[in-house]
């Protein structure tokens, strides 16, 4: 029983909690504000026949005149549903695997390959939970008043997997995405650590001079 707590616990001792709120709701934030303009670039990426021949603009005037304000944030309930465990989950793996990292491989642990890898590994497993969700809310983003293939994200999750009778349908996709955040994820926590080292490292040499001066 005991080797079976000792077990959890080193399994857990890296999770935070107030890591995984707080990248939620920083993601979910995030995402509400841009949601209007992540609509248009899924309408123009697929050349819908309602918006093609517009420009970014023009674009989301037609949709505030055609299908009305809130159609600027179709799609975005199931982000929010879709952002909040990815956001968490992005920001609390990469958490825990810097803590492996260091764990593992000590003072090798801070070079840019490893803070890299931490980076990207910490997008996969955010995407790899939370890419169904994405397609959904891509489904429903493209949809035009009048023309509903979805009634909503209950509707869009069974009549998408309807398509194949198989959870492959909520993975369309799913490669060519994590190859893309491969890089991105990695570039991204990776510049990070190495900024905010570089950051605390002159402000605090700021202060030790500060502090000579006295």
């Amino acid at each position: 029983m005991a080797s079976t707590d000792n077990q959890n616990s080193s399994v857990f001792k890296h999770f935070n909690w107030k890591t995984f709120v707080s990248g939620g709701i920083a993601g979910s934030v995030a995402k509400t504000l841009v949601a209007p303009i992540d609509r248009v670039k899924i309408l123009k990426q697929v050349h819908s026949r309602h918006y093609d021949g517009f420009g970014i603009f023009e674009s989301f005037y037609r949709i505030y005149q055609i299908e009305g304000f809130l159609a600027l944030y179709k799609g975005n309930g199931a982000q929010m549903i879709r952002i909040f465990p990815y956001a968490a989950l992005q920001f609390t793996s990469y958490e825990t695997f810097k803590s492996l990292n260091k764990r593992i491989f000590k003072d090798k642990s801070g070079n840019v390959f490893n803070s890299l890898a931490c980076g990207s590994l910490a997008g996969i497993t955010a995407v790899s939970f939370t890419y169904p969700l994405d397609v959904i809310r891509s489904r429903l983003a493209f949809q035009f008043k009048g023309e509903h293939v979805y009634k909503g994200i209950v509707d869009a999750v069974i009549k998408i997997y309807s398509e194949s009778k198989s959870i492959k349908s909520y993975y369309r996709g799913y490669l060519i995405t994590v190859m893309g955040m491969v890089p991105y994820a990695g570039i991204s926590f990776s510049s990070f650590e190495h900024i905010k080292k570089f950051v605390l490292k002159n402000d605090y040499q700021d202060e030790l001079n500060i502090c000579s001066d006295f």
